[in-house]
């Protein structure tokens, strides 16, 4: 009978070294190979903790090219691990591929439990985490995005979304002009790390906060589920009333002295108006306003 190995997913903690596990140490210790999405930054790890084994790198890649010869080693009866630079493998990072691999070739999987970014995140959101949509990494654009957004705006739960750096007030404002403006959110930014932060907020004061602000680290999204934004906001005001509300905005914003710019920019985070629509009314607005004077 062919002996075959077995493949061990493992936990790594998210920022904090002392979040790993005993258990965890030992399996790494014990392995034959261990692979890792980037050798250095498990390398160091290992490093702190006095483990040396053979690295070889595995992400997204090249988890297609280096599947087969994975496969082999664990046909010949390797015991090999699988860590990504943090949080569990196979949770928006690489695994669920070798996993399903090994699955169909009968191949023993298991897996040392560690920390999740995500289930860290919604525990710490002070939102409804009995149900929920782990959404993970929106699609970067297209059809696909569109599509995933406007399932989002209509999903009854709380929804848990990554986002890197450089795409976080994009993300936000396609959550604004989903209508998802007023929603509760919690915003987990360097997780188990030194300067670790939460920030409990609505997507509209999000873009306002970070339109101008430095972004940095990698960034959990905690959003308010539908059913729960309606149980707090029973009455939605009609649309007659809300571009009521808005064209007054418009009208304090230019009393005050502020630029068309900066208040189209307002419009934008507030309203979740496209660009051009809110040039468009704040001029409409002004002209208004002249021949009323």
């Amino acid at each position: 009978m062919e002996s075959k190995g077995t493949l061990i997913l493992i936990g790594m903690p998210l920022g904090n070294a002392d979040d790993i596990s005993l258990r965890a140490k030992e399996r790494l210790a014990a392995v034959d190979l261990l692979l890792c999405e980037d050798t250095r930054v498990s390398g160091r790890q290992l490093g702190q903790l006095g483990i040396q084994v053979p690295l070889l790198s595995y992400h997204q890649h090249n988890e297609a090219s280096r599947e087969q010869d994975i496969i082999a080693r664990l046909k010949a009866g390797d015991t090999i691990g699988l860590v990504t630079d943090a949080g569990m493998p196979a949770i928006s990072d690489p695994g669920s591929r070798l996993v399903a691999a090994c699955v169909k070739e009968g191949i023993v999987v298991t897996a040392v439990p560690g920390p999740s970014a995500g289930i860290t995140a919604l525990a710490l959101s002070g939102l409804d985490s009995r149900r929920y949509l782990f959404e993970g990494f929106l699609a970067p654009k297209g059809a696909e995005r569109k599509a995933r957004l406007a399932y989002i705006a209509g999903f009854p739960h709380t929804i848990v979304l990554y986002e890197a750096p450089h795409r976080l007030v994009r993300t936000l404002n396609d959550l604004a002009a989903a209508g998802l403006g007023d929603r509760k959110l919690a915003i987990a930014r360097e997780l188990t790390k030194r300067y670790e932060e939460v920030l409990y907020l609505t997507v509209r004061d999000a873009i306002l906060m970070y339109e101008d602000a430095p972004i940095r680290g990698e960034f959990v999204l905690v959003l308010e589920g539908k059913d729960a934004f309606h149980q707090r906001v029973p009455e939605q005001r009609d649309e007659d009333k809300a571009d009521e509300d808005i064209e007054q905005f418009i009208r304090e914003q230019l009393q005050a002295g502020q630029k068309k710019t900066a208040i189209r920019k307002a419009l934008e985070a507030r309203f979740g108006m496209t660009r051009n629509d809110a040039y468009d009314l704040v001029l409409s607005v002004e002209q208004d306003r002249d021949m009323l004077e």
